[in-house]
C-alpha cells in the first residue's frame, strides 16, 4: 500500500492529506483536529493510520496554530482565546468539505467523518450542531469541551502553568453564553471518550451532560460516552482502537 501524503492550503485551511494512491475514488473523508499548542503535523501518525483503513484522512491547523499561528508559539498568549479558535475552526470545517466536494479526486464528500482530540475534540462538539449534511459520524476524544471550559481552565492552571492561566481568564469563560451542548445532535453518532483518571477534565460533569441529552432522545442512543480506568488526558491504543471502529461503524 502507498500512502499519498501532501500539504496544501483547501478553503483557506492548512491542510496535511493522506491517503491510499493505489485506492478506487470514493474514499471517505475524515477530517483530523489536533489538540490545544499542537499542529497538524501531530497527527501525522492519525492520519496514516486512518489512510491504511481505506479513508482520505486530512489534518487541519486549528485557528491560532501551526500555519495559523505565530512563531514561536505562546499558550499563554492562545489559552486566553479558547472560544474564538473553536468558533473560528469550526467554521471552517464546512467550506472545507465544500471545497471537497466541488473537486472530482479520490475523496467522498457524501461521506465525512470528524475525529479530534482533545481541543479537537472540543471543536467537533462545538461544530455539529451547524454540521454539513456530509458529516455522518464523530469522535470526540479527551475533549474539553465548551461548556465546561471554566472548570478545564481552573484544573490546568496548576497542571499546565505555562499556559498562564489567570482569574480573569477564568471569569471570562464564565461569561461566554454557550449554546446549549450539543444542541439538535442527539440522534447524531458521536463517540465522546475520556480517561476516567483524567486530572483535567470532570468527568462527573461529562456525565451529567449525557445523561440531560440521552433524557431528549425519542430513537436509539447515537450519543455514547466511554470511559477508561486508570487512563489520564492521553489516548491509548485500545481508545483509538475502538474510535476506529466506530468511524468504520457510520462512515
Amino acid at each position: 500500500m502507498d500512502i499519498v501524503t501532501k500539504t496544501e492550503w483547501i478553503a483557506g485551511v492548512p491542510a496535511l492529506s493522506c491517503y491510499d494512491a493505489d485506492a478506487a475514488a470514493g474514499l471517505p473523508l475524515v477530517l483530523v483536529l489536533h489538540g490545544f499548542t499542537g499542529r497538524k503535523e501531530d497527527s501525522l501518525g492519525q492520519a496514516t493510520a486512518l489512510a491504511r483503513r481505506g479513508y482520505y484522512a486530512v489534518a487541519i491547523d486549528a485557528h491560532l496554530h501551526g500555519e495559523l499561528g505565530a512563531r514561536p508559539f505562546d499558550p499563554a498568549q492562545v489559552a486566553a482565546r479558547m472560544a474564538e479558535i473553536a468558533v473560528v475552526t469550526a467554521g471552517a470545517l464546512g467550506p472545507l468539505i465544500a471545497a471537497f466536494s466541488a473537486e472530482d479526486g479520490p475523496a467522498d464528500a457524501g461521506r465525512v467523518g470528524l475525529i479530534g482530540t482533545s481541543m479537537g475534540g472540543a471543536i467537533i462538539c462545538h461544530y455539529l450542531p451547524q454540521r454539513h449534511p456530509a458529516v455522518k459520524a464523530a469522535v470526540a476524544m479527551i475533549a474539553g469541551i465548551p461548556a465546561i471550559w471554566p472548570t478545564v481552565l481552573r484544573n490546568a492552571r496548576p497542571l499546565y502553568p505555562s499556559f498562564g492561566v489567570t482569574d480573569e481568564m477564568i471569569r471570562e469563560a464564565e461569561q461566554i453564553p454557550y449554546p446549549p451542548f450539543l444542541e439538535g445532535v442527539d440522534d447524531f453518532p458521536l463517540l465522546m471518550q475520556y480517561g476516567e483518571a483524567d486530572p483535567l477534565i470532570p468527568i462527573d460533569a461529562i456525565r451529567e451532560i449525557h445523561a440531560q441529552v440521552s433524557a431528549h432522545s425519542t430513537g436509539p442512543a447515537k450519543l455514547v460516552v466511554r470511559t477508561y480506568p486508570d487512563v489520564g488526558h492521553e489516548t491509548p491504543p485500545r481508545m483509538v482502537a475502538e474510535a476506529m471502529a466506530w468511524l468504520a461503524r457510520y462512515v
